[in-house]
């Protein structure tokens, strides 16, 4: 932690597995080809999502009912296409702790081949005031946990 109380590491290499520990298994649809017969390249963005939001919701459970985030940045890196019919897991991991902000990171995968990495980032957000908020200290605490 810096004197600014933000935690950040960017040492994880986020097309191998074992860097994640929250994983989430999403089904290829048959709608997800485009006419190139492969997975079109926004779909990855969904099943990111996925990913992103169960992973954030850990947060929120101790946050009350006036704060969310928002997601301000996504970047996604495509390494390898994949076609219908399968599956994909998506793993998920905090990357850095700001003072309003979190940075996360993800891999999609597929028999054990990296399909694509991403990072984003996240506002929390007061649902009330309609600004960007600062977590309370039991959120800060299981971030830190997930970032350790």
């Amino acid at each position: 932690m810096n004197g600014n109380g933000i935690v950040s590491s960017d040492e994880f290499d986020l097309s191998d597995r074992s860097t994640y520990s929250h994983w989430h298994q999403v089904t290829i649809r048959s709608t997800d080809e485009d006419p190139l017969g492969h997975v079109n390249n926004c779909v990855y963005a969904s099943w990111i999502e996925v990913a992103r939001v169960m992973l954030i919701r850990r947060y929120l459970a101790v946050a009350g009912n006036d704060i969310d985030t928002a997601l301000v940045n996504l970047s996604i890196d495509f390494l390898k296409e994949t076609t219908f019919p399968g599956n994909v897991e998506v793993g998920a991991r905090l990357l850095g702790i700001g003072n309003s902000s979190i940075r996360s990171g993800y891999g999609v995968f597929r028999d054990g081949q990296c399909l694509a990495t991403s990072r984003c980032v996240n506002v929390f957000f007061d649902l009330n005031a309609r600004r960007s908020t600062v977590p309370n200290d039991e959120m800060r605490a299981i971030m830190e946990q997930d970032l350790a």
